[in-house]
């Protein structure tokens, strides 16, 4: 029964799109089975800022929010069919940056990356491509959850006109490189400081 109300949850997951072969649906079923469930109420921390992650968390039913620890904001939303803790994928970035908390009543369930990693020895390219998808979507993430950072901070030190805090996401954007090329709408702002 946990495996057929689960079932679509690694599927559907764009964390293991490259499993498409025969051999690579097995290994998801491998998986499924070391799942582990767990139900949080409302306000519960999935994990905190600063631990070293150790699994890889999916949504299976409610709402977890990313909370910015000392400004206690939410930073994020993940709801169902998404995943979050990817980073214990990504070697050298398993330190956990920010809390995860469940909004509501949620159903989450967890994936040890040890599991990960014994269930895909025998297919590296599988592997690779889940330590890849990991990598480039725990550098979004971080990426946002630092321009968030940016934002408050400016937000707090005097009241920063709409045009001047466009500027302010453009230039650390720019200096994060998640912008290559600014096009016509950048033309629209002002470059005075």
């Amino acid at each position: 029964l946990l495996k057929f109300f689960r079932k679509n949850i690694l599927s559907t997951s764009n964390l293991f799109h490259a499993a498409t072969g025969e051999n690579e649906n097995r290994i998801l079923m491998q998986l499924l089975q070391n799942l582990s469930h767990t139900q949080h109420g409302p306000g519960d921390f999935i994990f905190y800022e600063g631990e070293i992650g150790r699994e890889v968390f999916f949504v299976f039913a409610g709402e977890l929010d990313v909370v910015d620890a000392t400004a206690r904001e939410v930073v994020a939303t993940f709801r169902k069919g998404s995943y979050l803790g990817e980073n214990a994928l990504v070697e050298g970035e398993e330190l956990r940056t920010f809390c995860v908390m469940s909004r509501g009543w949620s159903d989450v369930l967890a994936l040890a990356v040890a599991d990960i990693e014994r269930y895909m020895s025998d297919f590296p390219q599988l592997a690779a491509s889940v330590r890849l998808t990991a990598k480039i979507r725990w550098a979004r993430l971080e990426a946002a959850i630092n321009a968030h950072k940016v934002l408050r901070r400016a937000r707090y030190r005097a009241n920063v006109p709409g045009k001047k805090l466009l500027r302010i996401i453009m230039r650390y954007a720019e200096q994060e490189g998640l912008v290559d090329n600014l096009g016509p709408s950048s033309q629209q702002i002002p470059a005075k400081t």
